[in-house]
């Protein structure tokens, strides 16, 4: 009985291509990420003119 056939792996660099974009993808999201993280720490500083501290202070449970 002929044994079944299977398909053959990925070429070598399709593989490493596939890993490189979502290398690439991850940078993104991390970039996308820092960016977000340093605008909240920016609002969340005490200053005359921080919105997040004015509405903490117009939040009605405090």
């Amino acid at each position: 009985m002929p044994e079944p056939e299977t398909a053959p792996p990925p070429p070598k660099d399709d593989r490493l291509d596939a890993v490189i974009q979502a290398m690439r993808l991850m940078i993104e999201t991390q970039n996308t990420h820092s960016q977000m993280l340093a605008r909240l720490i920016e609002l969340a500083t005490p200053s005359e003119e921080s919105p997040l501290e004015e509405a903490w202070r117009e939040s009605p449970a405090r």
